[in-house]
């Protein structure tokens, strides 16, 4: 029987394990490998690829998180996105003409396995496998129904409520289990994340703290197990919250 493409059985396996909610670790993966991958740790705070990388590769986030930003000639940054693995960085470099895709700097926010794949390796494997380039069209068209909610936001949500469903799906994918968590990114990265003002947060924030919904410690947003719950009794009715901020 035919072996099934190695990059192929490397999605299928940090897909099982997002699933599962389990750790992928790099055991699990070296055994997976050829000579067109490799397996390249990024710790916190340093970056996963930048706009001026050169390398003709694809980069299979397998582990931790990241901000996806771009960086103006003058120096201001624009954070895009928090994402979290498993994630694929370089798709659009690696099948469209230079003049028609779009350059991020991918800073760690804490230490990722990532998965370096040779561009022309990908790319065959695409051709090739018909699975593969169905997992990828899911990946793509996940993007797409995430940018068409991002867009909705301003229409259809209050600031409260684009903060409380920000804090619930922060919730579901950082809580680990615990009964308490604190939301560990600035107050000016979640405000541009919902697409309000940095003053306008700030209302948001003391109105959700008058209400009980959340506390500040020292300068981090801070919520409960129950402050969650209400919030979900509360924001119940929404469609699909959960894709809002992934």
């Amino acid at each position: 029987m035919e072996e099934k493409n190695r990059l192929l059985q490397i999605v299928l396996l940090a897909k099982e394990k997002q699933k599962e909610g389990t750790c992928l670790k790099p055991e699990h993966v070296e055994k997976l490998l050829n000579d067109r991958m490799k397996i390249r740790r990024v710790s916190k705070n340093e970056y996963i690829t930048t706009e001026y990388m050169e390398e003709k590769k694809v980069y299979y986030v397998l582990s931790g998180s990241f901000l996806m930003m771009r960086t103006s000639k003058d120096g201001k940054n624009n954070v895009m996105d928090l994402k979290r693995a498993p994630q694929f960085l370089g798709i659009d470099k690696a099948v469209m003409p230079e003049e028609d895709y779009t350059f991020s700097d991918n800073l760690a926010k804490e230490s990722c396995m990532v998965l370096e794949i040779d561009q022309g390796y990908f790319i065959r494997s695409l051709k090739e496998e018909a699975e593969l380039g169905f997992e990828i069209i899911k990946v793509l068209c996940r993007r797409l129904v995430n940018a068409s909610y991002r867009a909705d936001r301003a229409l259809f949500y209050t600031n409260e409520e684009q903060l409380m469903i920000y804090l619930m799906v922060y919730w579901s994918n950082h809580h680990g289990g615990q009964s308490e968590c604190t939301v560990r990114l600035k107050n000016s990265y979640i405000a541009e994340e919902i697409g309000i003002s940095i003053r306008g947060f700030y209302r948001t924030l003391d109105k959700l703290k008058k209400e009980a919904l959340l506390t500040v410690v020292k300068g981090n947003i801070v919520v409960t197990q129950e402050q969650i719950k209400e919030m979900s009794a509360r924001c119940g009715d929404f469609m699909n919250y959960k894709y809002h901020f992934e």
